[in-house]
């Protein structure tokens, strides 16, 4: 029984959590030789990024296709919808997985535009992160190119 558990915990992917709030979750899943997920389904779409690429065995409801993916393929995977991702070759690739969780506060009018101002704060994690990841080559310092005068001059016009 030992060596069952294991076993599935060698083959299980690696996953790191990115991001997580109330809208989005952003996990990196490393697949080492053999890792595989068993079939599931998520109540929320999914966006997949094949990160590096890798022999991938990819199963989504009752389509299956198996073979090489290049870094940077995009799948899109319906809420509800079975899948599972399985490492087909000998060499480990990584996912990035993207939750689109639903959301639905709702704000008051007054609020909203209020809240029109560019979040410059989340921008610049985001674009960190993608450095980090290896999407951009160089790292974007988004306050020193960021000029909000023209913003900051309409909130004060009369409504």
């Amino acid at each position: 029984m030992t060596a069952v558990l294991l076993a599935l915990a060698i083959l299980a992917p690696q996953r790191h959590i990115l991001i997580d709030n109330a809208t989005t979750t952003v996990t990196r899943v490393r697949f080492g030789r053999d890792a595989r997920e068993a079939v599931h389904s998520n109540p929320f779409p999914l966006v997949i990024l094949q990160l590096t690429p890798g022999d991938v065995d990819f199963a989504i409801a009752d389509t299956r296709a198996s073979g090489p993916r290049e870094a940077g393929l995009v799948t899109f995977v319906a809420a509800n919808t079975p899948y599972a991702v399985a490492n087909a070759g000998t060499a480990p690739f990584n996912l990035i997985t993207i939750a689109l969780k639903p959301y639905s506060q709702r704000k008051p009018a007054d609020e909203i535009v209020k809240d029109l101002r560019p979040k410059l704060a989340a921008l610049q994690r985001n674009l960190s992160l993608q450095k980090e990841v290896g999407l951009l080559k160089i790292a974007v310092d988004v306050a020193a190119q960021s000029d909000l005068s023209l913003v900051d001059e309409a909130a004060k016009r009369p409504r």
